[in-house]
């Protein structure tokens, strides 16, 4: 085996150099370019990473391969690994490196089905023009890494590239609570790419509710919200007729309508049964929608009953008055 001939990159004649492999960690803009940057720009030798060599041989022998992306300030690792796990756990070969575990050009080789997931960072991203997941999941983005971008409006930008980026007939994954996301949410959409919004702090249009129901008053008038299904214990919507003709309401159903979401009794003070799991985003000191209206509603029914109570009490008071007159 031949040995590996090293020389020092300022003796180096560029015009041989096909493309600079660069080190994630290395400047590559700001403060200013490493010196090795610049002497490549300066030969007009592109500057890229090993996540863009993965992806070029992709394009080339592993097009039957799928690639999940996923990146964002926080959370990055912790998803990539639940992904693979999921992917593995279903039967599926999926394989997990780039920025966690094993380094992208040390995984498996491409075989058709193999689905790659791979965590990709800001620096990553940078140094693969040619990086196009079939899916791109976007967590959110708050300051980070200033020193190594310039500015956050740059880092966003960078962040925002990945989703933007995703294959033709690919999905974007995007969490939009936090203005970065949001922006770069509708903004991709705009350009024709299929995105799907996550959040944890509000409703989505991800689900329908009947106009006029209870569950559609207690969400604010909305007709479309998102939470997270409960597949335990789900409703056999084969007997969804006999039940509505006895009174109950499926006033919440899942977006292709085929699976009961919310049930109620027009009614009833405050019977709603949902299918899904409102604990997930409530706080003790922002409940759940649910929650409130619940206790809300068992309030009121309580002061009503009181209320009731009382009047059949004055009732009951005046006829007896009314006797001992006689």
């Amino acid at each position: 085996m031949a040995a590996l001939k090293t020389q020092n990159l300022r003796d180096l004649d560029w015009t041989n150099v096909a493309a600079l492999v660069l080190a994630p960690g290395v400047p590559l803009t700001h403060p200013t370019p490493h010196w090795p940057v610049s002497l490549a720009h300066k030969a007009n030798v592109e500057v890229i990473g090993d996540i863009e060599l993965f992806c070029r041989e992709r394009a080339k022998s592993g097009r039957d391969c799928p690639l999940i992306a996923i990146t964002g300030t926080n959370g990055k690792s912790t998803t990539t690994a639940l992904t693979t796990h999921l992917l593995n756990q279903a039967g599926r070969d999926a394989q997990m490196g780039g920025n966690i575990g094993v380094p992208v050009l040390a995984l498996g080789p491409f075989n058709p089905g193999r689905a790659y997931v791979l965590e990709v960072s800001s620096y990553q991203i940078d140094l693969a023009p040619s990086l196009k997941p079939t899916i791109c999941i976007l967590l959110n983005v708050s300051e980070d890494h200033i020193d190594r971008h310039g500015t956050m409006a740059n880092y966003a930008a960078i962040k925002e590239r990945l989703p933007a980026s995703v294959e033709r007939g690919g999905t974007a994954v995007i969490d939009i609570d936090d203005g970065f996301t949001l922006a770069a949410a509708d903004q991709i959409q705009r350009a024709g790419k299929t995105v799907e919004r996550v959040s944890v702090e509000g409703p989505l249009a991800d689900g329908y509710f009947a106009e006029g129901s209870r569950i559609s008053e207690i969400y604010g008038g909305a007709t479309r919200i998102s939470e997270r299904h409960r597949h335990r214990y789900e409703v056999n919507v084969n007997y969804k007729d006999r039940l509505e003709a006895v009174g109950l309401r499926f006033a919440g159903m899942s977006p292709d309508g085929e699976l009961p979401e919310t049930v109620e009794i027009p009614e009833h003070p405050y019977f709603l049964g949902c299918q899904f799991h409102p604990e997930f985003k409530s706080k003790p000191l922002e409940p759940h929608p649910l929650f409130s209206a619940f206790i809300q509603a068992s309030y009121a029914n309580g002061t009503r009953r009181r209320e009731r109570k009382v009047q059949e009490e004055v009732e009951l008071f005046r006829r007896r008055e009314r006797v001992g007159k006689l």
